[in-house]
């Protein structure tokens, strides 16, 4: 999805400028501020894009119907009810935040909304070593499949339970941290969401405490599907 925000002092010398020839395989004028600049560009109507930003219209509508003390309630009840909410989590498989929570009373601009962790890789010398960029992309497909099927005979129902489940977990990234020589470190992360503030994905009728307590209960299943 492309979208062009340009500021308005830009936008003034459009009217004077030309714009390279490549664009045209990728803008229609309409997509552009009405100026001389575009005549090159294509007479055309993108549907695709024009409901993708009706769409985003719409959930900004929602996100910003909630009131600013609300937001900042709704994402510190997410967090401090997940592993996340401080580095005492008792979780053997994170080995160390990558960031902490720095949080404000009055804009919820200023807080944290996406955190990254490491995964411990079951080591024990030296520092906690953690699981590198290519064994951390392993984890995040494997959280996204139910693989339930690989475990040995034997194991509770409760186990099965866990690791048939699938989990949206952001793609894993790559990270430099120091393992007693300079290293290359794989890190998941889990955010939140405008919609998890708005609620604009709830099912009909359903409270909003209800759809919160959900996705924090979808964070800690991540957590126990990790080995």
């Amino acid at each position: 999805m492309w979208v062009i925000v340009i500021a308005r002092s830009v936008a003034a010398t459009l009217d004077h400028a030309v714009l390279p020839s490549g664009l045209v395989a990728y803008f229609n004028q309409a997509e552009w501020p009405a100026c001389k600049a575009t005549a090159s560009l294509n007479n055309g109507f993108n549907l695709g894009l024009l409901l993708r930003w009706v769409g985003a219209c719409a959930e900004i509508k929602r996100f910003s119907d909630v009131p600013a003390t609300e937001k900042i309630h709704r994402l510190g009840s997410f967090w401090v009810n997940t592993p996340y909410s401080g580095a005492g989590s008792d979780n053997r498989a994170i080995a160390r935040y990558l960031c902490k929570a720095e949080r404000s009373a009055r804009c919820v601009d200023q807080q944290q909304t996406i955190f990254s962790f490491l995964i411990n890789g079951g080591g024990n010398s030296g520092m906690t070593p953690v699981l590198n960029l290519e064994e951390c992309r392993q984890l995040h497909v494997w959280l996204k499949q139910d693989i339930s099927g690989y475990l040995p005979f034997g194991c509770p129902d409760s186990v099965y339970q866990i690791m048939a489940r699938n989990y949206p977990v952001r793609t894993a990234c790559c990270c430099a941290l120091c393992t007693g020589a300079r290293a290359n470190g794989g890190a998941l992360r889990i955010s939140v969401s405008a919609r998890h503030i708005s609620g604009s994905d709830m099912p009909t009728g359903m409270a909003y405490q209800t759809y919160l307590d959900q996705e924090i209960q979808n964070v800690q299943y991540v957590m126990e599907k990790i080995p």
